[in-house]
């Protein structure tokens, strides 16, 4: 079986790498309780074809390929490698499941082995390329998934269909890429129009009105079970309303899960349940989401940052009480339910094990907040004071297969501390030292006249200054290295 070749600097611009969030993977050798490992959303679709939905944990995915300097694709490369899996598996990542199920069928075809994804242009080419014969078969087996209206009415659909392409002499489906699907919806069903919107979409293009997350919320999913939901009931002596008093009950709670064998060590949480039960015997859920997959082991006994987003979300259910006018509730027992884990990966075997590095500090740390952490990100931008932008940490977008853009690559040589006003700089009788970065000019629309930058790093004292030269041989500066 061939290898799959891609090349770093093949990237399509329209599929964003943000959106790819499903993955479909053919191998013979891989068991559900190892793909817990990317995700706790997964579905067989077929005999040795996964759906792993990704959208759960795409930020600590992304995050972590961010602080490994790979991109999305190459981390879960990796991590396939690390789940044993057979060299001649076949993937793909795409932002629709049914176009990650189609490439994976392309991949299979063409005997190709090892991970693709939509925004490689192998990856177009593969959809592009897919036959009438090939997308019938996954037609079927998409019917076969949804409900049984749609299996019924699926074959009178398909003869008609088929009648009418054969008329046309279409030889292949991308041929008919820009056919409107309000027409093949008033011809051959709803299904079929969906099934040929999901083809050949892109993220946020859809024709349809409902949009690209409408129809991934259409798809029938069916989750595979690998293990129910683990529970810890408490039935207290007597009413409580006060959170001091009901944080070291929750805190046993969650340091019993840590005891128990179906709950392994270093398995982290996605999602909590707190279902309490008021004196009235009304049950009201609180949900419990970590930005980030948390670990309980680590934190035993004293379970800080669990407590602290369950006291987040109490606090934030009695607020809208309270502003339903209702009386602070009573509690007199509960349910703690974990929802979604991520299993441990395979431990590498080298004699000294990974210390814990800086970005799982910092995801431990967000967790502990009730807001998301802050973070900067480059823009393209040629003028220095623009080339950075305010965004959260759970939003930071994957690095892409290609090569960086210039000025990209310039924005992350630029200081992050920028003044709001360029100060004069005067250097008389200092030995300083001087590099030059770049040359620039002012946005004409923004500012008088088109004045010409010489950007410099400069060293003095320890420090390293950004000082620009304007076109009258002036020193300005404008910020400063950490």
């Amino acid at each position: 079986m061939t290898s799959l070749l891609s090349f770093p600097n093949d990237t399509l611009d329209a599929v964003p790498a943000s959106s790819l969030c499903f993955l479909a993977l053919r191998a013979t050798d891989i068991k559900a309780e190892d793909l817990q490992a990317l995700t706790p959303r997964l579905m067989l679709w077929e005999d040795d074809l996964w759906l792993l939905d990704l959208r759960p944990c795409l930020s600590y995915w992304s995050l972590q390929a961010h602080s490994s300097q790979l991109t999305l694709s190459q981390l879960l490369q990796r991590t396939l490698e690390r789940l044993s899996l057979s060299p001649d598996y076949q993937g793909a990542l795409a932002h629709h499941p049914w176009q990650a199920i189609l490439l994976v069928k392309m991949l299979e075809k063409k005997k190709f082995s090892g991970l693709t994804t939509q925004s490689q242009r192998i990856g177009n080419n593969l959809l592009s390329s897919l036959s009438w014969d090939m997308w019938w078969a996954a037609a079927e087996r998409y019917a076969s998934h949804s409900t049984s209206p749609v299996q019924t009415a699926f074959p009178r659909y398909k003869r008609a269909m088929q009648l009418a392409l054969r008329r046309l002499a279409c030889d292949s489906p991308g041929q008919l890429k820009s056919m409107p699907v309000a027409q093949l919806r008033r011809r051959f069903g709803s299904l079929l129009a969906q099934l040929w919107e999901m083809t050949y979409s892109l993220p946020h293009s859809s024709s349809s009105s409902e949009g690209l997350w409408a129809e991934t919320a259409l798809f029938p999913w069916h989750p595979f079970v690998i293990r129910e939901p683990l529970i810890r009931t408490r039935h207290l002596d007597f009413p409580l309303n006060d959170w001091q008093v009901l944080e070291p009950f929750l805190r046993e709670d969650l340091n019993r899960f840590c005891v128990l064998d179906s709950f392994k060590k270093g398995e982290r949480i996605l999602n909590l349940e707190w279902r309490i039960v008021l004196y009235s015997l009304q049950e009201i859920p609180i949900s419990v989401l970590f930005r980030h997959p948390h670990c309980l082991h680590s934190e035993s006994p004293h379970q800080r940052t669990a407590l602290l987003q369950i006291f987040y979300a109490f606090q934030q259910t009695m607020r809208s009480l309270r502003e339903r006018h209702e009386e602070a509730p009573w509690i007199v027992s509960w349910e703690l339910r974990i929802l979604q884990t991520l299993r441990p990966l395979p431990q590498r075997k080298s004699l000294f094990a990974d210390d814990k590095g800086e970005w799982e500090e910092l995801l431990t740390l967000e967790n502990q907040l009730d807001r998301p952490l802050e973070a900067y990100r480059v823009r393209e931008d040629w003028v220095p004071e623009d080339s950075f932008a305010l965004t959260s940490l759970s939003d930071t977008e994957p690095l892409e297969d290609t090569y960086l853009p210039p000025l990209h690559y310039l924005g992350r040589h630029r200081p992050l501390f920028l003044m709001q006003k360029p100060q004069p700089w005067s250097s008389s009788g200092q030995s300083l030292l001087w590099k030059f970065r770049e040359r620039t000019m002012d946005k004409w629309w923004l500012a008088q006249g088109n004045t010409v930058r010489d950007y410099y790093q400069v060293v003095s004292q320890e420090q390293i200054f950004w000082i620009f030269r304007d076109a009258k041989g002036q020193c300005f500066l404008q910020g400063i290295y950490g």
